[in-house]
């Protein structure tokens, strides 16, 4: 019988990754956006920018960025006019931000990830 696909019993996943997940990253789309911008933590861009350069509707990009920077994962600004978006500075996040990247070169951790943050969604 296979063992069950759980983040509890996925080896990179602590406590405070999971409630990172549950509460801030709860989308594939999220991952993706997340993802861009850990590889780019300097970066200031906007969401029609960021949809073209990963390949994402503008629509979904946009509402997604638009809750990160909500829940504090990205940083917004109006820039002459156009909103822009960055990582978040604070160190906490930026630290559960590389955790998650890191955690999710681990094939059990990203197949108990995506198969959790699938089923929470439905």
């Amino acid at each position: 019988m296979p063992e069950e696909r759980t983040l509890h019993n996925a080896g990179e996943a602590t406590p405070q990754l999971i409630d990172f997940m549950q509460h801030k990253l709860d989308s594939l789309a999220k991952w993706d956006l997340i993802q861009f911008f850990y590889n780019r933590p300097d970066l200031i861009v906007t969401a029609p920018k960021i949809a073209s350069l990963i390949g994402r509707d503008l629509r979904k990009v946009d509402h997604e960025l638009k809750e990160m920077a909500d829940r504090g994962l990205l940083e917004a600004h109006d820039q002459s006019g156009v909103k822009v978006y960055q990582l978040a500075e604070d160190r906490q996040t930026r630290a559960l931000v590389e955790q998650f990247v890191r955690a999710c070169d681990n094939r059990q951790f990203r197949e108990a990830a995506i198969y959790h943050t699938m089923s929470v969604r439905r």
